[in-house]
C-alpha cells in the first residue's frame, strides 16, 4: 500500500511517502513562519519526483492538529486539493498520535506505562494529552500552563507509573519539570522531543486505511481540524 502524507502543524513542514513499510521519499524544512509559502513548494517538489507513482496511491494523509492554527488550515487545504485531484481518500491524523508513535519506537521506551504528548502552542501554555499503555486516557487533550502539567505529572509519578514524555514542547518545559525528570518514573523519549513528522503520519494513515477498507477508493473525507485552543490572533470586535 502506498500513501503520501504531510504535516504543517508546527515549526516547519514535512512530506513523505510510505510503501510496504519503507519511506520512499521524505522532505522536511524547518522554519517558524511561512507555511503558506513553503508547504506548496515542498509538495510540488515531492510530486515531481513522485509523479510515476500517483496512480498507485491508496490515499493522502495530513495532520489535523492541535498545533499552528494557520499551519493546520494550510495543510488541510493542500491535502484536500491533492486527494480531490487524484480521487483518493483523505485521512486525518492527530498530532498527538503522530508524536506518540515516534515515542513508542524509541529503543529506550519499553518500560513506560503512560505516554504523555506535549506540543507547542508558541504561547505561555502547551497542548497536552496522556494515555495509558494498552488503552485509556489519563490526561484528556487540553491547553494548560507547563506548571499545571507538572502538577499532574507529579501525581502520576507518585502512583508508581512510568511516564514517557514526547513532543516538541518537552524541551521548553524542562526547567519546570526538572525535579520530576530526576525521578526514575519520568523520562524523555530520546529523539522524540520534536514536532510531528510526515513519516509517522503515513504509518498511522495506513493503519486507518487497512482497518476501514477504503484504501484505493474514490475521494472520501471526514476531516475535522482539532485546533483545541483559540487562534493566537483574532479579529477584534467592532
Amino acid at each position: 500500500m502506498l500513501i503520501l502524507a504531510m504535516d504543517s502543524s508546527a515549526d516547519g513542514c514535512s512530506v513523505a511517502s510510505l510503501e510496504n513499510g519503507v519511506s520512499e521519499l521524505r522532505h522536511r524544512r524547518g522554519f517558524r513562519t511561512g507555511h503558506a509559502m513553503v508547504l506548496p513548494q515542498l509538495l510540488a517538489e515531492t510530486l515531481e519526483e513522485f509523479k510515476p507513482s500517483l496512480s498507485r496511491l491508496a490515499g493522502v494523509a495530513v495532520t489535523t492538529g492541535p498545533g499552528s492554527f494557520t499551519g493546520i488550515r494550510i495543510g488541510l487545504a493542500a491535502a484536500k486539493g491533492l486527494a480531490l485531484a487524484i480521487d483518493r481518500p483523505l485521512i486525518g491524523v492527530s498530532c498527538f498520535d503522530a508524536v506518540a508513535r515516534r515515542g513508542t519506537r524509541d529503543a529506550g521506551a519499553t518500560d513506560w506505562t503512560i505516554m504523555a504528548m506535549v506540543l507547542e502552542t508558541r504561547r505561555d501554555d502547551i497542548y497536552v494529552k496522556a494515555v495509558r499503555r494498552g488503552g485509556g486516557t489519563v490526561i484528556p487533550a487540553s491547553v494548560i500552563p507547563p506548571v499545571t502539567f507538572a502538577g499532574q505529572l507529579a501525581v502520576l509519578a507518585l502512583a508508581e507509573d512510568h511516564v514517557r514524555l514526547v513532543g516538541d514542547a518537552v524541551l521548553r518545559s524542562v526547567e519546570t519539570l526538572a525535579p520530576l525528570l530526576a525521578s526514575k518514573n519520568v523520562s524523555v523519549s530520546c529523539g522524540a522531543a520534536e514536532p510531528p513528522d510526515a513519516v509517522d503520519v503515513a504509518w498511522l494513515a495506513i493503519e486507518t486505511l487497512e482497518s476501514s477498507g477504503i484504501a484505493g477508493t474514490g475521494y472520501v473525507s471526514g476531516l475535522v481540524p482539532d485546533y483545541l485552543g483559540r487562534p493566537y490572533a483574532t479579529v477584534a470586535d467592532r
